[in-house]
Formats: structure tokens, C-alpha cells, sequence
């Protein structure tokens, strides 16, 4: 009690978390690709079942993404490992979780890459709980570098600042675009992260 005989209350505190609906739309993603049922196959039963109970607007333990991106870094090809988690946002975008975000971008500024790529923090935000914050997103010409820190420490391990890049080459894809996403650099002390994103004209994409 107070002095003044109030209770005191406190806010939760947030675990990070991600979205159910990311998680299963990485394991349908996975069993698409040739040799993608192996990424299943990799992750414990238990994981594969508490995102096929939830719904896809429930959080779940961020843990869970990290587990999948682990596994698959393992047992897919480094190209398949990209295809994978660039098709996860291709089709996030086409649902629920960031159908509207993607329809909202469009309707006010067209099949930009530049404007997408400074919507990213958005993005992250509808997907990803307390799972680091991005700092800036300095956009040149035909390229943009975007930061995100304070991951957690769950989250610093090689393989996920990885799949992020990937899930940015989506940008060019849904742009009409050819392109590509890249670490920059990665401090796994703070959890920060640097990513090149790049693409070419519209005309490139539809000449190639």
C-alpha cells in the first residue's frame, strides 16, 4: 500500500513475441519448397503443434521463430534458405496480418520501393512484439540502408539477421523490381543490425 493507502500497480512485462499467423506461414512456406518438409521435420513436435493450435493473431514466444530459422538455415541450401523466408513476407502480405499494411502502401504511394522500404518499421510492428526497434532507413537512389536495434538476445544469432535480409528482398518482388537485400553488419553485444537493400528500374525487371 501507498502512504496514501492506494494499491500500487504495475504494467506487464512483455516477453518478445511473434505473431502465429508469421509462424504458419513459415512452416506452409517450408513445406512448399522442394525438400522443405525437411524444415518440419527438424523442429520439435511440440513447437509444430502450439502454432497449428493458435490463432494466427495470437502471440507466441519469439523462441519459436528463432528455432525455425535455425532449422532451416540447417538443412536448406543457402538459395532455398532465401526463397523461403522472401516467399513467407510475399505471402504475409497477400493475408490477414499484412494484407492491409501492403493495400494502404499502394493506394498512396504505388509500387514505390522506397516508400516500402520506409514502412518496414510498420511491418515489423504488426508481426514482431518488444523484438527490436528500427532506428533508421537512410533511402539513395536505387538503394536504402535500414537499422534495427536492440534485438533481443534470442534473436542474435547468425542466422536470423540472415533471414530478415531476405524477407527485405521481398520489397523488389512486390515492387515489380529485381533486387536484393544484404547484411551489412551485425553486432551480436547490442543486437544491432545494418541491411543494404537494393533494386533496379521497373523496366529491368519486366526486360529480364
Amino acid at each position: 500500500m501507498t502512504a496514501q493507502g492506494r494499491s500500487l500497480s504495475f504494467a506487464p512485462v512483455l516477453e518478445p513475441a511473434v505473431r502465429a499467423r508469421h509462424l504458419k506461414s513459415v512452416i506452409a512456406a517450408a513445406d512448399a519448397l522442394p525438400g522443405g518438409r525437411a524444415v518440419r521435420d527438424a523442429l520439435p513436435g511440440r513447437l509444430i503443434a502450439e502454432v497449428e493450435r493458435a490463432s494466427g493473431f495470437d502471440w507466441l514466444p519469439v523462441e519459436h521463430d528463432v528455432a525455425m530459422v535455425r532449422a532451416s538455415a540447417a538443412v536448406l541450401a543457402p538459395d532455398a534458405f532465401e526463397r523461403l523466408w522472401r516467399a513467407v513476407v510475399i505471402e504475409g502480405v497477400e493475408g490477414p496480418l499484412l494484407g492491409l499494411l501492403m493495400r494502404t502502401a499502394v493506394c498512396m504511394f504505388g509500387y514505390d520501393p522506397a516508400e516500402f522500404a520506409r514502412w518496414v518499421p510498420k511491418a515489423w510492428s504488426m508481426v514482431f512484439r518488444d523484438v527490436g526497434v528500427w532506428t533508421s532507413s537512410l533511402v539513395t537512389g536505387g538503394s536504402a540502408v535500414l537499422r534495427l536495434e536492440g534485438l533481443p538476445p534470442a534473436c542474435r544469432v547468425p542466422a536470423f539477421p540472415r533471414s530478415v535480409a531476405c524477407s527485405l528482398g521481398a520489397i523488389p518482388v512486390l515492387t515489380g523490381r529485381s533486387g536484393s537485400a544484404r547484411v551489412l553488419d551485425a553486432s551480436e553485444e547490442d543486437g544491432a543490425v545494418s541491411f543494404e537493400l537494393s533494386w533496379g528500374a521497373a523496366q529491368e525487371a519486366s526486360a529480364s
